[in-house]
């Protein structure tokens, strides 16, 4: 299902890295984005007109944990869903991986099987789903 979708721009992006203080040289001084915002655990920067927030790891997260492997296959995409899961689309074979926050993957769907990098925008919207762009169809779809 595609849909017609404009939109002016990104307003801005959350990320969550495991070493805050080398996201924060990477973005500030090797990038030269400005910081905006900073508090404990915390930084937001500007990227041209979008605000770009980082966070360091919830406490939850054990020390060393990483978000990578298991049905993780070139991601493009992700998410955070209404219940806090991380959406990931991947690029190598269309599928959508959803992690816990804890990084446990617990579901793959399929949603292109065309894969080879045809998936890479996803946004959830409450009460309506997972919006995700398909680049091989040049579509905006909609996962309920």
């Amino acid at each position: 299902m595609g849909i017609d979708f404009k939109t002016p721009g990104i307003h801005h992006i959350a990320l969550r890295s495991t070493d805050l203080a080398s996201a924060k040289r990477f973005y500030t001084q090797t990038l030269g984005f400005p910081v905006i915002l900073e508090v404990e655990n915390l930084f937001v920067f500007l990227a041209g007109s979008t605000a770009v927030g980082v966070r360091g790891p919830e406490a939850a997260t054990p020390k060393g944990e990483t978000f990578s492997g298991g049905s993780l296959n070139d991601p493009l995409g992700l998410t955070l869903a209404v219940n806090g899961d991380i959406l990931t689309a991947n690029g190598n074979d269309g599928n959508l991986v959803v992690t816990k926050p804890n990084g446990v993957q617990v579901e793959t769907t399929l949603l292109d099987p065309a894969g080879a990098g045809v998936l890479f925008g996803l946004t959830a919207v409450p009460g309506q789903g997972v919006y995700f762009v398909d680049d091989g169809t040049n579509t905006l779809d909609l996962l309920h």
